[in-house]
């Protein structure tokens, strides 16, 4: 295009040759024209260019200005999506601002009921994939809100003793008792409490005038566990219908208390303890005709109580009550819960949940030692 204008030009001042006033004038009119030419193509070249470069990856500048997360190369974001940063299942590339906070992550399981082997028929992601996945994440907690040890032959021949050294080998670090924990009465529910080493809690249900679960350095109520830094105060409850739903010969002389009388003292102690974050771990479930299911003890909660793991009702459900977060994963261990605790510089949280499903999962691959702990049992 440079070389048709100075063409052009040139045709044009060899045609205005009348005087040299005239030529200088034009010349200076010609000249302030190729110039201009010039600079537009200028333009134009460096406008293809940069069109060039924003098509190789088109959203993701604007994303990154926004401070978005930007959705991995061929996953689109959603479900059974590679985290590019942790490898961990259902996540997203995320781009992290400098000195952004602190994540701790809870990993959380309910109603179980025995069904701790991976099997594709009935979607069982199979405790040795959540045992992998616990320790691909630093400082991840892992919890249960009850009837992992009641259920399937795998649990119901050895009276709950298998799932709970199964449970031990994935790294579980607190688990609410559900209802059916009780099913084999009460010497062999404590029984299996004993047997497991992560604390089984349930602030709610005492006997003889202290908690059931008080024994030696476990107070059967709560635990506060510390990561970065950060107290997590987890307490249990069980529903008191259980009082009605299982054997009564079973459990004479064990008294089912008030739920949320029971979980107003225990916020009260874990906050006076210093904790950061109050989980409540406990098998209530969602029900209409019982005096208290998750969704009544949220909106009872005026004190500090940030995160309800929840079970018995078999619901699938992330939700928010009352400021406090609810989270269920289902039955049979379908799904694996992930909850977010976030502290941001000043110390403020914020609770955010992601449930990794079946196919989630299926990028994880087993732990070898809690697979050849389930095996053994299998066999």
């Amino acid at each position: 295009h440079s070389r048709q204008i100075a063409v052009i030009i040139k045709y044009r001042i060899d045609l205005m040759g009348e005087t040299k006033m005239r030529i200088r004038k034009n010349g200076r009119i010609l000249a302030a024209v190729l110039a201009v030419l010039l600079a537009f193509q200028l333009g134009a070249v460096c406008y293809a260019a940069d069109e060039s470069a924003n098509t190789q990856a088109p959203g993701v500048s604007a994303a990154l200005q926004a401070g978005e997360t930007v959705p991995a190369e061929g996953t689109g974001g959603g479900e059974g999506a590679t985290d590019v940063l942790s490898g961990a299942p259902g996540g997203r590339m995320a781009v992290q601002a400098v000195n952004s906070g602190t994540d701790i992550v809870i990993y959380h399981t309910n109603d179980m009921h025995g069904a701790v082997t991976y099997d594709a028929g009935s979607k069982c992601i199979g405790l040795d994939r959540v045992a992998a996945i616990k320790k691909e994440t630093p400082g991840s907690i892992l919890v249960d809100a009850g009837d992992a040890t009641q259920g399937l032959p795998f649990a119901s021949l050895t009276q709950g003793a298998d799932v709970i050294d199964v449970m031990d080998a994935a790294g579980y670090d607190v688990m609410a008792a559900g209802n059916h924990e009780f099913d084999y009465g009460t010497e062999q529910f404590l029984a299996n409490a004993a047997r497991a080493s992560f604390p089984i809690l349930a602030a709610n249900v005492y006997k003889d005038g202290h908690p059931l679960l008080e024994s030696g350095a476990s107070n059967g109520c709560h635990v506060i566990i510390e990561r970065d830094g950060k107290k997590i105060g987890f307490f249990g409850l069980t529903t008191a219908k259980t009082a009605t739903a299982t054997n009564p010969g079973g459990i004479a002389g064990v008294e089912f208390k008030d739920e949320i009388k029971a979980a107003k003292r225990e916020i009260d102690e874990l906050t006076a303890a210093g904790a950061d974050v109050i989980v409540a771990v406990a098998h209530l479930g969602e029900y209409t005709n019982v005096p208290c299911d998750s969704s009544k003890l949220a909106e009872a909660m005026t004190d500090q109580l940030d995160v309800i793991i929840d079970g018995h009702s078999h619901t699938l459900e992330e939700k928010t009550v009352n400021g406090v977060f609810i989270a269920q994963t289902g039955t049979a261990l379908n799904r694996l819960g992930k909850i977010i605790l976030h502290f941001d510089g000043s110390g403020n949280v914020t609770v955010s949940g992601n449930m990794l499903s079946y196919d989630d999962m299926l990028a994880v691959t087993p732990d070898a030692g809690a697979t050849a702990k389930i095996d053994a049992v299998n066999n």
